[in-house]
């Protein structure tokens, strides 16, 4: 819920709560409202000439596809996994998590990296928001095993705190990928 946080702060800063405007005057925050923005079109082009929704998790990114050989749900790139990070799997370009030719090869995730790259030594610390449901995960989330609690203890404990003292729905899951997605 980015969009609420932004809202929420916003609000305060003008209705003058003290805390959002603390919050406000002592942080600098960065807000990327969406990455993908080929697949939120898709989506709602979809949506607009059928009716139904479907998931489309890649970007409009074809060059690396031969003509028509994937169906429009599975084109392109999947930007979560063209970062450097555990980078490449098996998924061929019709793939549903293909991640592009090589780290970086897309413009959103380079975007990503060389905005995070200028402000490295401002940022203390960042969260990605997905839509896909009523998860809360945290990294590493190309190993099997969770490796963030023995090797950044403290983003650990900060995760734990903010399941803990969240008002998350009943139903939500949390840990690494593997724990909540399953993948």
């Amino acid at each position: 819920m980015p969009l609420y946080t932004v809202l929420d702060l916003l609000h305060g800063y003008v209705n003058g709560d003290q805390e959002k405007i603390n919050l406000l005057t002592r942080n600098q925050y960065f807000v990327v409202p969406m990455l993908n923005t080929d697949g939120c079109w898709t989506i709602m082009d979809h949506w607009k000439q059928t009716g139904e929704m479907i998931l489309k998790r890649k970007n409009g990114d074809y060059r690396f596809e031969k003509e028509g050989e994937c169906s429009k749900m599975y084109s392109g790139v999947d930007i979560n996994r063209n970062y450097g990070y555990i980078w490449g799997n098996n998924d061929g370009p019709c793939g549903e998590s293909f991640p592009g030719p090589h780290p970086f090869s897309e413009p959103e995730s380079r975007a990503m990296r060389n905005l995070l790259m200028k402000y490295q030594d401002e940022i203390k610390f960042v969260y990605n928001f997905h839509s896909y449901g009523p998860m809360w995960v945290w990294p590493y989330n190309g190993e099997q095993k969770n490796e963030l609690a023995e090797s950044n203890p403290l983003a650990q404990r900060i995760f734990n705190e903010i399941w803990e003292e969240a008002k998350f729905p009943t139903s939500t899951l949390h840990g690494n990928a593997m724990k909540t997605v399953g993948y």
